[in-house]
């Protein structure tokens, strides 16, 4: 049988923990699991890392050039969580300088941003709980897949792994933003020598543009062109096929554009 979340909430809660002076259930465990997740999630959405104390690191490793920007997820174990629980992980640790930055587990956060009926001592006494026992499900052999939201850790025969899923399989980040939210240079952009009515760009379409942009930034798709390109393109066109012999007179040819 394999150690699953719902495993996981009900096996908290017959262990009889308190969180103030009230009994924690499967229920809290499972708000408390969600608000975890929703955090390590939105910790991802900007390229960023989230550590999770005593168990490990979720976050971004950068791979390739800078020019490139490229980045990876990465899984790296904390160390006490693999000694104290006897258990392996055949993975690399990648170096420091090659990891975005991590922002260390803040329980009061959890409760207040990503919940609603949570509090900061609630989060704090489920989460160190499932964390260990997450830890004492794999180091007694137990086939064990927990979901992360970002991806799901896996054990088996006293072994971790993490295989993120396809979502966050990688990413790209210009080094101007800093890993930071790339939503920030989606802001539509307006040009003052350019008034409104005939021949400007609607906003909504600048910003159209701008997402598709960060869209293919981050993918690695190619650009697309701006409305400037497609213009020149086309004028460009135009005139080549104008230029064609056997078709215009040399006045059509050379006649100013209407």
């Amino acid at each position: 049988m394999t150690f699953t979340e719902s495993t996981l909430f009900r096996d908290c809660a017959l262990s009889g923990k308190k969180a103030g002076n009230k009994e924690v259930t499967a229920e809290t465990y499972q708000a408390v699991w969600k608000a975890l997740q929703a955090w390590v999630e939105s910790q991802f959405l900007i390229k960023k890392g989230c550590h999770i104390t005593g168990m490990c690191s979720l976050t971004w490793r950068r791979s390739g050039s800078s020019k490139e920007g490229l980045l990876r997820p990465a899984f790296v174990p904390v160390e006490a969580f693999i000694k104290s629980n006897n258990i392996q992980w055949r993975g690399l640790c990648p170096a420091p300088n090659e990891l975005v930055s991590c922002e260390d587990i803040n329980f009061a956060k959890i409760a207040i941003r990503f919940s609603q009926d949570l509090n900061k001592d609630m989060v704090f006494t489920c989460s160190r709980h499932m964390f260990s026992k997450i830890g004492s499900a794999i180091a007694t052999g137990t086939d064990v897949k927990i979901d992360f939201k970002v991806g799901t850790l896996f054990g088996k025969d006293r072994k971790i792994d993490f295989a993120f899923s396809s979502e966050f399989s990688r990413a790209r980040c210009t080094p101007s933003q800093d890993m930071g939210d790339a939503s920030a240079t989606i802001a539509p952009q307006t040009s003052p020598s350019m008034p409104p009515g005939r021949g400007a760009v609607p906003a909504e379409a600048t910003t159209k543009v701008d997402t598709m942009a960060v869209t293919a930034r981050l993918t690695g798709a190619p650009a697309p062109l701006s409305f400037r390109e497609v213009k020149e393109r086309k004028a460009s066109a135009r005139q080549q096929k104008a230029c064609l012999p056997g078709k215009h007179s040399p006045a059509q040819v050379f006649a100013p554009a209407r």
